[in-house]
C-alpha cells in the first residue's frame, strides 16, 4: 500500500521492529547525489539483542554497474540480506516493473528480491553502518507456527520457479535450490508438500545441467 501511494522519487523500507541510523537517508541521498544513475543504495547493518554487542555485516564497498555484477553483490555472494529493509530504491524502477510485495504472504522478501534483480543494474554499497536490525520474540516470524512457515516458503519458491528470468535459469535454479533444500531440512516434517516444490527445482537442475556439490 505505501509503495502504491509513494510519490518520491525514492523509496526506503524499514520494519517496524528496526531502527535506522539519524544519518541513514542523509548519506544514501550523497550517493545519489554523487552517482546519477544509480537504481539501489545498499547501507551495512548491525543486529542488536540483549545478550550480544551489535555485529556489523562483512560486505565491502562497492558499485555494481551491470545486472550481472548487482547480482552477485545483492544475492549469490549473499554480502546482504535477502530482504527488502535498508535499501533505498528508485521509485521509477518499482512502479515501472511493478516490482510489489504479494499481499497475505509471509517471507515476502524472498520473491520480492528475486523480482527487483531481474532489472537493477546500477547498485551502490556504502560502507557505514545505516540500519539496526532487531529479532523481537512474538513478531510474526518468530511467532509463526512451523506449518504455517513451510507453507508460506513454498508459495515462494514455487512462484520463483515459474517466474525465472530468461538467460539466468541456471543460476536461479543453483541458488535457490540449495536456498530451499536447507529449508525443507527444518520444516518438511511439518508440511510435506515441501518435497513437491523441491523436486520441481531438482527437475529443472537435471533439465538444465546445473548440479553442484553443494
Amino acid at each position: 500500500t505505501g509503495t502504491l501511494q509513494a510519490k518520491g522519487d525514492w523509496i526506503y523500507y524499514l520494519d517496524s521492529d528496526d531502527e535506522i541510523t539519524e544519518d541513514c537517508i542523509e548519506k544514501m541521498m550523497t550517493v545519489v547525489s554523487e552517482y546519477p544513475g544509480v537504481e539501489v543504495v545498499q547501507g551495512k547493518y548491525c543486529k542488536e539483542n540483549q545478550d550480544a554487542l551489535p555485529v556489523s555485516q562483512k560486505n565491502q564497498l562497492v558499485h555494481a554497474v551491470t545486472n550481472k555484477e548487482a547480482r552477485e553483490c545483492l544475492y549469490y555472494h549473499r554480502q546482504v540480506p535477502c530482504s527488502a529493509w535498508n535499501k533505498l530504491l528508485k521509485r521509477e524502477k518499482i512502479s515501472q516493473h511493478q516490482i510489489l510485495f504479494k499481499e497475505g504472504a509471509l517471507y515476502e522478501d524472498v520473491l520480492w528480491i528475486f523480482l527487483l534483480l531481474k532489472y537493477v543494474s546500477n547498485a551502490y554499497f556504502i560502507p557505514d553502518i545505516t540500519y539496526h536490525y532487531r529479532k523481537r520474540q512474538g513478531s510474526i516470524c518468530t511467532a509463526t507456527d512451523k506449518q504455517t512457515s513451510a507453507r508460506h516458503y513454498c508459495m515462494a519458491f514455487e512462484d520463483i520457479i515459474n517466474q525465472l528470468t530468461p538467460g539466468h535459469e541456471s543460476e536461479e535454479i543453483k541458488f535457490y535450490g540449495i536456498f530451499f533444500s536447507k529449508l525443507c531440512l527444518s520444516y518438511a516434517h511439518y508440511y510435506p508438500s515441501m518435497k513437491e516444490v523441491s523436486l520441481m527445482y531438482l527437475k529443472y537442475a537435471w533439465k538444465l545441467r546445473c548440479f553442484t556439490r553443494s
